[in-house]
């Protein structure tokens, strides 16, 4: 976003939409730009892949990990290789245990795990 809008509205906070602020209160407050048009305005690639329409489902790029339907930056990337396993949009941990993901000790947590990868398959 900060891209596309020369960093007046910096936060994605949807697919269409980029904001001056983290999260959803850009939106509560109508600081937000965009519109809801698949592949068009803001729901587009980046330049090393383009332009046009975003990757399709399923499709990440070699650096990306797909978590619930979405590519991330791999946590392993994000975090050096420490918490490598993806389990939120923004939160990596340890290890694969459900319950030891649990503990605060074997996970990190930090908005920007919230992102994409950007590194084409070349």
């Amino acid at each position: 976003c900060a891209i596309l809008t020369n960093g007046e509205m910096p936060k994605r906070v949807s697919a269409f939409e980029c904001s001056k602020e983290e999260g959803f209160m850009g939106v509560f407050k109508g600081q937000t730009e965009g519109f809801p048009m698949p592949c068009q305005g803001y729901d587009v690639a980046g330049d090393e892949a383009g332009g046009g329409c975003p990757h399709k489902k399923g499709a990440c790029l070699k650096n990306e990990e797909l978590y619930l339907g979405k590519c991330f930056k791999s946590c392993a990337t994000l975090t050096q290789n420490q918490y490598s396993v993806r389990t939120g949009a923004e939160t990596c941990c340890s290890t694969e245990n459900v319950f030891s993901c649990m503990s605060p000790s074997n996970t990190k947590f930090s908005p920007d795990y919230n992102v994409g990868g950007g590194m084409n398959s070349k």
